[in-house]
């Protein structure tokens, strides 16, 4: 999907990604050269709200993106040392569960410079 949109600017459902790819790969191991080929490329099965996670997924592989999972005190203070924590990380995600008065459980998604590709939460 990142491919077709990258070179020819389509954005295709994924089984029509999936008949680029397969293409792809099929063409080079079977040492097909310099002939005119064709896909079908389709996007019906797409909605924008999908689009999130084809791009979360993308910056994931290539390691910028990231998510991590923490337990923090129920508490408004922690929450607030927790985000001085992450400091200026770009949020793409955040959920957060209620478990009791105690503790808070939260999911948290977040781009990655290259500063921060090895130290996700600094220690």
């Amino acid at each position: 999907m990142k491919d077709s949109f990258e070179n020819i600017r389509a954005v295709a459902a994924p089984i029509g990604a999936l008949a680029l790819a397969s293409m792809k790969k099929y063409t080079p191991h079977h040492k097909i050269m310099e002939e005119r080929l064709a896909h079908i490329l389709f996007g019906v099965n797409l909605n924008f709200h999908d689009l999130r996670y084809v791009s979360e997924y993308c910056r994931a592989v290539k390691k910028l993106q990231s998510w991590i999972a923490v337990i923090i005190p129920d508490n408004p203070r922690s929450f607030l040392q927790f985000c001085q924590i992450i400091h200026r990380r770009i949020i793409t995600e955040f959920n957060s569960r209620y478990f009791n008065s105690k503790k808070a459980y939260i999911l948290l998604g977040m781009h990655l410079t290259h500063d921060h590709q090895r130290n996700v939460i600094p220690s």
